[in-house]
Parts: C-alpha cells; sequence; structure tokens
C-alpha cells in the first residue's frame, strides 16, 4: 500500500474531527464575568477568535499524523521526535514543571501510532480497508487505528499545567482569554465522536 493511501485515509479522520471541533466549541465557555458587554455582542466579538485558536490545536494533528506516517514509512522517532514535539500545541504552551514528562510520552504515543500503522503502509493492498482486514483482525484494528485518537486523555492530564490563550480587542476592551479548558472539552467531545465513526467503519469492514 502507497504512503499516499494512508495519509489520504488519516486526512479524511481528521479533517472529520475538526468539523466536530467546530461543531462543539463555545466561545462563552472561556469568558469569565469581567468582561461585560451583552452575550449577543460578546459571543460575535470571540467566536472566530476562539473558533480559529481552538481550530488550530486540532489542525497540529494533521502534521502530526503526517509525521506517525513518514516513521512508519521509514524516518526513525528520535530523528522526527523535536518536530513532532513542536507541532503539539499543549506541549508548547506547557508549564516548564510538565514539559519534560509530557514529552516523554507524547514521544511514546508517536512510537506506538507508528508501529502500528507499519503493516498498512507495507500492505501490497491499495485500498485502506482492505489492507486493515488483511494484517489486523477487529480487535487488533481498533487498537491500531480507533485507539490512535485518544489525544484528549493526554489533554486532559495535563489542562491545568497548559495556558492556551488569546487576546480580544473589541473598541477600548483589550483581554486576555484563556480557553485551554474549552479547548480540551471541545476535542474530548470530538475525539469521542470520531472513535464512534472509526469503530462502526471498522465493524463494517469485518462484517
Amino acid at each position: 500500500m502507497t504512503e499516499e493511501a494512508v495519509r489520504n485515509q488519516f486526512d479524511a479522520f481528521i479533517d472529520r474531527m475538526d468539523r466536530y471541533v467546530a461543531d462543539e466549541v463555545n466561545p462563552l465557555n472561556a469568558v469569565d464575568v469581567e468582561i461585560r458587554l451583552p452575550k449577543r455582542v460578546l459571543e460575535a466579538v470571540l467566536r472566530p477568535l476562539v473558533r480559529r485558536e481552538v481550530d488550530s490545536v486540532g489542525s497540529t494533528f494533521e502534521r502530526k499524523f503526517d509525521i506517525v506516517v513518514d516513521c512508519a514509512a521509514g524516518d526513525t522517532v528520535e530523528e522526527r521526535r523535536d518536530e513532532y514535539l513542536r507541532a503539539d500545541a499543549f506541549y508548547v504552551n506547557a508549564d516548564e514543571s510538565v514539559r519534560d514528562e509530557l514529552g516523554r510520552e507524547l514521544v511514546e504515543s508517536l512510537r506506538t501510532m507508528s508501529s502500528n500503522v507499519r503493516p498498512l503502509v507495507e500492505s501490497e493492498r491499495d485500498e485502506f480497508w482492505e489492507a486493515v482486514v488483511e494484517e489486523y483482525d477487529e480487535d487488533g484494528a481498533k487498537r491500531a487505528i480507533r485507539d490512535g485518537f485518544d489525544y484528549s486523555k493526554t489533554a486532559r492530564k495535563y489542562a491545568d499545567d497548559v495556558n492556551l490563550t488569546v487576546t480580544v480587542r473589541a473598541g477600548l476592551l483589550s483581554k486576555e482569554i484563556e480557553y485551554t479548558d474549552e479547548a480540551v472539552r471541545a476535542l474530548t467531545v470530538a475525539e469521542e465522536r470520531l472513535r464512534h465513526d472509526v469503530t462502526e467503519e471498522i465493524e463494517r469492514a469485518y462484517a
């Protein structure tokens, strides 16, 4: 199977998750009571800003999964380690006190995911799901593919030590909004939806 076919399928998964994040994010959840503007005005100001910021967190998944496939295709994890970590929004914005621990978990995740994807990259099948069925039993497929979309577990673990912010300006108003909790919440819901979708696709492939 070509690398391109694997990349295309994972790109499709990530695109779907990005849509789920966009559907779920609520900018008002990121606001404390100190901003005294009418709700409709506040939401109009915040929505494009917070959505763009939360979407940027989701977009890092595209680059990270590209690196996963690169490692599955022959690059070593050690070669791509720093690039992978730089692509992770939570790692980049994590407190120094937890960054090393978080980095080790992320690199181990890269190692596991690239190992899981390697049989698909090396398969002679041209169709993604045919390769999956040939290389894995159903439970193995769920572990190899579905369980790769569980980043929110790590995000929740380190949320208290990560600071994702955006500066809001509206007239004379200028305030830095911390949206880590909303990013984690929206990502958790989006990944749950995607994992459900992927589970159904895997089960259909083995039906």
